[in-house]
């Protein structure tokens, strides 16, 4: 019982600057978020450039064709083994992020942003037709997510 009383006490005398931080870290898990998802997109127009080269140069000779399959089975396998290490990467990404909200999922933020980046990456990059704004949005909660463990806030605050 004395825990409880501790704990509660603690937010108590944190109430009184609660909503000053509260702006403070919302602005900060903005710009990390923002940031995130900033890399992603960047690496999306990337990964878009690069696809629409090896389009052309498979054009200018059809003999590369047999490459560019191998790396798409490659890129295909490694997404397989992104979504077996990580399930919470398959789909948008937005169910993922109200189910945490929730509290119906508890997502390991790193490995979901880790995964998320890498497979979106390679599935959009190989031209699968798949949005860009769910992605970013998991990106960005799990972002939020990673801030929110490290400076060690509590699930509600979370």
């Amino acid at each position: 019982m004395q825990k409880d009383q501790t704990y509660t006490a603690k937010l108590l005398n944190r109430a009184r600057t609660y909503r000053y931080w509260l702006v403070l870290e919302g602005v900060g898990v903005g710009i990390v978020a923002g940031i995130v998802t900033v890399l992603f997109r960047i690496a999306l127009e990337k990964a878009d450039a690069f696809r629409g080269e090896i389009a052309a140069a498979v054009t200018e000779d059809p003999t590369l064709l047999a490459g560019w399959f191998t790396a798409l089975i490659a890129a295909a396998a490694v997404v397989t083994l992104l979504l077996r290490w990580e399930p919470f990467i398959g789909g948008s990404g937005i169910p993922q992020v109200e189910g945490e909200m929730q509290g119906a999922l508890s997502q390991t933020w790193w490995r979901v942003l880790l995964a998320k980046f890498i497979g979106g990456i390679l599935s959009i990059g190989a031209g699968l037709s798949l949005g860009r704004e769910g992605p970013s949005i998991q990106l960005g909660a799990m972002a939020g997510k990673g801030l929110s463990k490290f400076t060690k806030r509590s699930r509600t605050e979370e």
